[in-house]
């Protein structure tokens, strides 16, 4: 029994060792492909009725009314396109557009002032700007999903880093959450942590088993006695 709770828990560390590493390395190609994503930028609700040959222009013009006082001339695009149109997308749904801007800080402008911009004038209204990251990314970020709700509900204020992790401002100090177990250990110590209200809390690790029982005595059975006739 001690040798198969030894090797039970020498297989889970084992286990636990692998998924780490594995996390790392997803982490390496996640923040690779975001590298090379950096300049681009999603927009979503722009009609399909404007043609590939007109992005070019009705995206620029929109920087020009979005951040008025930067210069036309750095809102440089280096390409344009529309992507495929996923299959749970409605059919009446445009699809999204990427440009890539040719300056990082022109692309870094427009988000900002897209933030701080509740609804778009028109004939942009609707029109919802994204940072276009990898899918592996996206996934990430959804782990923390419970953990973001929870700091909204608490009006605390967070940004995202890289490679994915939270950077969390409270008190006037600023908290960095490595991973989802790391977020809910912070919320708890801040008392903020509702588990009713969470459907996905983090993950645990595998447990380990102790090596403990309990010596059962065997019983004989009782004769039994058989009736005369």
């Amino acid at each position: 029994m001690e040798e198969l709770c030894s090797a039970h828990n020498a297989a889970a560390d084992k286990l636990q060792a692998l998924e780490a590493d594995n996390v790392k390395l997803w982490q390496k190609m996640a923040d690779t492909e975001d590298r090379s994503r950096r300049n681009n930028v999603r927009f979503r609700g722009i009609a399909e009725s404007i043609l590939p040959d007109k992005l070019y222009s009705y995206i620029t013009t929109m920087c020009t009314v979005l951040a008025p006082t930067v210069s036309a001339n750095a809102w440089e695009i280096d390409r344009v396109h529309r992507l495929p149109k996923p299959p749970r997308l409605a059919r009446d749904t445009p699809r999204d557009v990427i440009a890539r801007f040719h300056y990082f800080k022109s692309k870094d402008t427009l988000l900002q002032a897209a933030r701080a911009t509740n609804n778009l004038p028109a004939p942009y209204e609707g029109i919802q700007l994204y940072a276009d990251l990898s899918a592996l990314t996206m996934a990430r970020r959804r782990d923390f999903s419970t953990i973001t709700k929870t700091l909204r509900n608490h009006k605390l204020n967070y940004r995202w880093g890289f490679p994915t992790k939270l950077l969390v401002w409270r008190n006037g100090k600023l908290y960095v959450l490595a991973d989802p177990d790391q977020g809910l250990t912070v919320l708890k110590d801040w008392g903020l942590w509702d588990p009713q209200g969470s459907a996905n809390p983090p993950g645990s690790p595998p447990p380990r088993l102790r090596p403990e029982w309990k010596m059962v005595g065997h019983q004989d059975a009782k004769p039994t006695q058989g009736t005369s006739s």
